[in-house]
């Protein structure tokens, strides 16, 4: 009987400590995906260029279809709003989005910026617009969040073109 209890223990107390690495905790930072999809975004100005994308704070949005499968339409957004858990220790979270080459040329582009954890804490939501600004191609995007050298959150979403109405 005894055996059998300790055995319970050790496989909680591995439970407890694997959720702990997982999700963070006191030595360590974790993020979760509270939800994802298409959003209306209120965009608050440019704050900087990066390989040809411009990266700019977002004062509110608002999720209007929780999909992974996004219509290449200009004004649009994507992304996911999360919750960090934990506290890095570098003061800083890194978003990282991975996207098709501009004008479905060969490759991938990958664009990063930083912010404060008290700029992450006031909006956490890593997304991205179709503005018009760049010739934005179909294809998988790929949106991240690190702290510490760690990947927090990772969604892909899946741009379609859409049909030109008599195309056959």
């Amino acid at each position: 009987m005894m055996r059998w209890w300790w055995r319970v223990m050790v496989a909680a107390g591995v439970a407890v400590w694997m959720a702990g690495v997982a999700w963070g905790g006191e030595d360590g930072v974790g993020g979760v995906i509270e939800e994802f999809g298409t959003y209306e975004v209120v965009k608050i100005a440019d704050s900087e260029t990066n390989n040809g994308v411009v990266v700019f704070g977002v004062a509110d949005q608002r999720l209007l279809e929780t999909t992974t499968r996004v219509p290449l339409v200009r004004g649009l957004a994507f992304g996911y709003r999360f919750r960090l858990e934990g506290r890095p220790r570098k003061d800083e979270i890194v978003f990282v989005t991975d996207l098709p080459a501009a004008g479905g040329g060969e490759g991938r582009e990958v664009v990063r910026f930083a912010r404060t954890c008290e700029q992450t804490a006031v909006n956490p939501f890593i997304g991205y617009w179709f503005d018009g600004l760049r010739d934005d191609a179909p294809g998988r995007y790929v949106l991240q969040v690190w702290a510490d050298g760690e990947m927090l959150c990772e969604k892909s979403f899946e741009v379609y073109a859409l049909e030109l109405d008599g195309a056959k």
